[in-house]
């Protein structure tokens, strides 16, 4: 039985998946895995007819189902590669690598037209070859799926609804601490946070994050403990993250609140666990990417991805860009209604800015010639980066004020970055060991303000480890004890290995 053609087109996706460092959901792989069905089963079976044998079909089949899949990666391993003789021209660009694509499956088509081979030789050898390279990602995929089983997104016990204010928490990506901007990037954004101060909000600066990496801060965040025990569990090397996704999906906070009656909102950010919670009673979709039959395809970090690796790549650029920026203006204007929402609220919204990819300038427009990386590379980009936290500044600003504005009662507002940019460390698969100082601070060192009602305390913590225990503490007598002050970097060889750089952090930049 020839099922080579079905593999090729499931193959790329499912590695994808075990590969991708984010190591999004598998739900969000059924839309993309029975559209690559579809299409490349239509391929196959049109190819079929044409070249009137269904060895011949498969064949041609998978290999366009090949070029599709390895094209994105192809022309960016060939960027500034020069064909010879041809004066500068360069290979990698889409002008110039499309056609010869195309001529290859031209040749390859008429070869397969005047051959006379059977071709059952090579149709058994790629069917083995796929088969057990397909098994091999399900042995990977099975284990971790059987964990995320087991999450319970139900009710945290009874609900008492209490009189205690909304909550929201922003959290604003790789967003750099104030001391940063004016030492590394020449950039005083001292009027933003003046402006904050002048609105109610308490503006911490000297805040430091926990950890070096998303999954890691907002799992220790938003389960008020550190997550050192990581390296233990999982070890040092593993790059296995269910374990913090499954802690951010339904974490304490949201178990805490939920017993007492609040509703929890969180806005889809396009990145893992915080693009679809768990445990959220409302999760807000923005934008879409396109629609088959009445199925709309929601834009997600999965699509922003994986297709640039795609033979779409030189077609879907600007709509995957369009579809990024419109997940980041409709979060922003969505914000604003919440408090009219009827009950007590917490409000999870991630941006994904200033962190790459850069999709707006400070005046909100599109960043031409941009491509959509989430890599840690563009963080060296500084003057792109600039230009996107200016703009997320003036949106975010004038978005908490339409929050506080429309609350019938002060809410509790968080505006917190995760980690800070690392444009001194460089890609993030590639950073020194052992880190530079400078860039450890600047990973480290956060953006974080706060808003409490009445504005009669101030939260007594830097790291936002201690946020929620103490905003409990206060606002409703609970009794958790303030963790020490501990900052760790790991990097991406080896995301559990912890360092402790406290002191580090602690010294500031001179």
């Amino acid at each position: 039985m020839i099922i080579h053609p079905l593999l090729v087109a499931v193959y790329p996706i499912l590695f994808f998946y075990t590969h991708n460092q984010s190591q999004l959901r598998i739900d969000v792989l059924r839309e993309p895995l029975g559209i690559s069905l579809l299409f490349f089963g239509v391929i196959w079976a049109m190819a079929s007819l044409v070249f009137r044998k269904i060895s011949k079909g498969s064949i041609f089949a998978s290999y366009v189902a090949f070029v599709f899949f390895s094209y994105g990666h192809i022309s960016g391993n060939l960027k500034g590669l020069y064909l010879p003789l041809s004066g500068g021209l360069v290979i990698g660009p889409d002008k110039v690598l499309m056609p010869l694509v195309f001529l290859m499956t031209i040749f390859f088509a008429a070869w397969l037209l005047k051959t006379r081979s059977s071709l059952a030789g090579i149709n058994r050898f790629v069917n083995i070859t796929l088969i057990l390279l397909v098994s091999f990602q399900v042995l990977l995929i099975l284990p971790r799926e059987s964990r995320l089983r087991k999450q319970e997104a139900g009710a945290h016990g009874d609900q008492t609804l209490v009189d205690a204010p909304d909550i929201y928490f922003i959290i604003l990506d790789a967003y750099a601490r104030g001391d940063t901007l004016e030492k590394l990037y020449g950039y005083n954004n001292e009027s933003w946070l003046k402006s904050l101060e002048e609105m109610g909000f308490t503006v911490d600066r000297q805040a430091r994050s926990n950890y070096t990496q998303t999954f890691l801060s907002l799992s220790a965040t938003l389960n008020l403990d550190h997550v050192n025990y990581f390296e233990n569990k999982l070890g040092k090397s593993s790059k296995d993250v269910s374990l913090p996704f499954e802690m951010i999906h339904n974490s304490g906070v949201v178990g805490f609140l939920k017993e007492r009656g609040y509703k929890i909102i969180n806005f889809s950010s396009g990145w893992g666990p915080t693009d679809n919670l768990a445990g959220a009673d409302v999760n807000f979709q923005g934008g879409s990417l396109f629609k088959i039959g009445n199925k709309e395809i929601r834009f997600n970090e999965y699509y922003l991805v994986f297709l640039q690796t795609t033979a779409l790549s030189p077609f879907v650029k600007e709509k995957l860009a369009n579809e990024a920026r419109d997940k980041v203006l409709y979060t922003l204007e969505k914000l604003k209604d919440i408090p009219y929402q009827r009950g007590n609220k917490f409000v999870l919204a991630h941006f994904n800015v200033p962190h790459p990819p850069y999709l707006f300038d400070e005046n909100g427009n599109a960043l031409d010639g941009q491509d959509l990386k989430m890599a840690g590379e563009e963080y060296q980009d500084r003057e792109n980066y600039l230009k996107q936290l200016r703009f997320i500044s003036t949106q975010i600003r004038a978005t908490i004020k339409a929050i506080h504005d429309r609350s019938a009662r002060e809410p509790i507002i968080i505006l917190q970055a995760d980690h800070g940019p690392s444009s001194v460390l460089g890609h993030p698969y590639k950073w020194p060991r052992p880190a530079s100082p400078e860039g450890i601070k600047e990973r480290i060192y956060i953006l974080s303000a706060y808003h409490l009602p009445d504005h009669t305390d101030k939260i007594t913590a830097s790291t936002p480890v201690n946020y929620f225990r103490w905003i409990f503490n206060r606002y409703f007598n609970a009794d958790y004890q303030i963790l020490p002050e501990r900052s760790y970097f790991s990097d991406y060889k080896n995301i559990y290995e912890f360092f402790d750089v406290t002191q580090t952090a602690e010294e500031g930049w001179d």
